[in-house]
């Protein structure tokens, strides 16, 4: 019970920090986003992964809602393509510990062993899409004026390609059991690619 009374509170103080910083909107959004999801939209093929992909983006919105930052169409789309492929391997992880009986099916989903195929297909071809994001926004006017070197965010994105590749290496392996957000935290190669793409992305704005 004083769990319960702990999360509301601070879910409270949360959402009145957002209210503050101009956010307050998308963390209303995301919530009742959340919840349908929990409650229902997992439940359903497809749409659960569009779910969550809308629920990560917000996060991007309220990031620079927060911040003053404006978050442009390019950062969605490049975020998206992005998002979509780590959860497309989230679930074909999970269909590929219950081929080899590692672990039960996933109760409350709609997915079934043989869509692990198709998954991993659509999960490549969002990861593709996030370099071609890229070579769209480079040429931008925007980029110009955002970057003193955007060749560089080319080299980033390469480096985030990589990674993503490797994510779906692991999978096809069978060597992926959690989350790939949960697992790049913890993974060394991880974290030297994010310094590597952060070091990127430095040098395309210096």
């Amino acid at each position: 019970e004083q769990a319960i009374w702990l999360a509301a509170v601070l879910t409270v103080l949360a959402f009145l920090l957002a209210v503050a910083s101009g956010a307050g909107w998308v963390l209303a959004v995301y919530v009742l986003g959340s919840l349908a999801y929990s409650g229902w939209l997992k439940t359903l093929k497809a749409v659960d992964l569009m779910a969550l992909v809308g629920l990560y983006c917000l996060r991007l919105l309220a990031g620079g809602q927060a911040t003053d930052i404006p978050v442009s169409g390019w950062l969605l789309a490049y975020g998206a393509t992005i998002f979509a492929s780590l959860a497309l391997a989230k679930r074909s992880a999970e269909l590929g510990d219950a081929a080899t009986g590692m672990l039960p099916l996933p109760r409350r989903r709609g997915y079934r062993v043989q869509d692990r195929t198709v998954l991993t297909l659509l999960g490549l071809i969002a990861a593709l899409g996030s370099e071609v994001v890229l070579m769209l926004y480079i040429p931008d006017a925007q980029a110009r004026e955002l970057y003193d070197q955007p060749a560089w965010l080319m080299l980033g994105g390469g480096v985030v390609l990589l990674w993503l590749l490797r994510v779906w290496h692991l999978v096809r392996q069978g060597r992926l059991h959690t989350d790939p957000i949960v697992f790049a935290l913890k993974d060394p190669v991880s974290l030297g690619a994010g310094v590597l793409v952060l070091t990127m992305f430095a040098l395309a704005s210096a």
